[in-house]
């Protein structure tokens, strides 16, 4: 059975 793809959380928007 193939992983589900969860999706990731948006915290690659906030690049310091």
């Amino acid at each position: 059975e193939p992983q589900k793809q969860v999706p990731k959380p948006q915290t690659e928007t906030q690049e310091e």
